[in-house]
């Protein structure tokens, strides 16, 4: 009984993969890279195809987002809302968190140099094509009783 299941089964794997183990070997095909990366070549007898190769293109510039998932389209619509005074934690709630922070003295051609706090918002990155490179940098000033709003630069647009 076991061995007439086993010998239908085997009958139905051979049904289906003999044909194509034969087409194989009496077709003689050859698969080769080309030189080019963006293509591969496969050629059977006298057949060729050339395809494209599945490369991950990048991200159209618009849909990029920060380390923190806020896209440039938003980012661009939701600056309109920026202004001089804005406390980090509004900027947080209407931005999120910055990718990257410094601390720096501006104004230093100035008689009153002030520290400030820089955050930058980035999309993109500096080793690819440049224009695919968009960067928002906040600058605070110590106000009051927190940090707030100096001024803002967008560089790439």
């Amino acid at each position: 009984m076991k061995t007439n299941a086993i010998l239908k089964i085997s009958e139905k794997i051979s049904i289906v993969f003999l044909p194509c183990f034969l087409i194989l070997i009496f077709t003689g095909c050859q698969t080769s890279q080309s030189s080019s990366p963006e293509s591969y070549l496969t050629k059977t007898n006298d057949l060729s195809v050339t395809a494209t190769n599945n490369v991950n293109k990048p991200a159209p510039v618009e849909e990029l987002q920060t380390h923190f998932g806020l896209s440039l389209r938003d980012a661009q619509d939701k600056a309109l809302k920026l202004e001089p005074g804005i406390t980090q934690d509004e900027v947080i709630l209407l931005l999120g968190k910055p990718d990257v922070t410094s601390a720096g003295t501006y104004g230093t051609q100035t008689q009153k140099p002030w520290n400030g706090i820089t955050w930058y918002y980035r999309w993109g990155t500096l080793d690819s094509d440049p224009s695919n490179y968009k960067q928002l940098s906040i600058i605070f000033e110590k106000g009051l009783n927190t940090w707030v709003i100096n001024s803002w630069q967008w560089v790439g647009l």
